[in-house]
């Protein structure tokens, strides 16, 4: 639980400890939860970077602390930093879906999709179908959405068969639609 901070985007303090959102500029105080693309300036990154720290610091158990520190650390192009935190946040939480879906982002987001090696494919393709199989339905478009850009952009572009993780995510009927049309943070980083 966060408890005694100012908002990062505008300085105005927190209602009351477990705020979710800033009062005055409607900001959340958790980045990945969102799922709108949220505009934040440099200064404001730092900001969360330094609110994310103390509060991991003060309470490392904290999950969503740790993720949004991990979409700092890509929206800040840190990419080392949000691999090494993505590998530990999924080795102390592999029960959690949204631990496979930064661990694939932090792998992903740090060159291009075309230029991973076979290896790192094959990686992010076991990610992906462990996270999907963890996730509630809410939260299976976004890694059917990252399956298809992974097939499309790595395996297609390589003409390397498709691994059977990734075609039994694709083969799954979900809503892809809504989330297309309502960019969430993970997609967004990607573009």
């Amino acid at each position: 639980m966060i408890e005694g901070f100012n908002c990062p985007n505008c300085g105005a303090p927190a209602d009351h400890a477990g705020a979710k959102l800033c009062t005055y500029c409607s900001t959340p105080f958790i980045l990945t939860r969102s799922s709108t693309q949220i505009s934040i300036t440099n200064e404001s990154l730092g900001k969360y970077t330094d609110l994310y720290k103390r509060i991991t610091k003060d309470d490392p158990d904290f999950f969503d602390a740790q993720i949004s520190l991990v979409l700092i650390y890509i929206k800040r192009k840190l990419f080392p930093l949000a691999d090494n935190l993505s590998k530990k946040i999924l080795e102390d939480f592999p029960d959690e879906s949204s631990a496979y879906l930064w661990r694939v982002m932090s792998l992903l987001s740090s060159g291009e999709i075309r230029k991973l090696k076979l290896s790192q494919a094959r990686e992010v393709a076991q990610l992906i179908h462990t996270g999907f199989s963890l996730s509630s339905e809410e939260g299976q478009p976004e890694f059917v959405m990252l399956a298809k850009r992974l097939g499309e952009e790595y395996f297609n572009n390589h003409s390397v068969v498709i691994p059977d993780e990734i075609e039994e995510v694709l083969g799954v009927d979900v809503d892809t639609e809504y989330l297309e049309s309502n960019q969430s943070i993970a997609i967004s980083i990607l573009g």
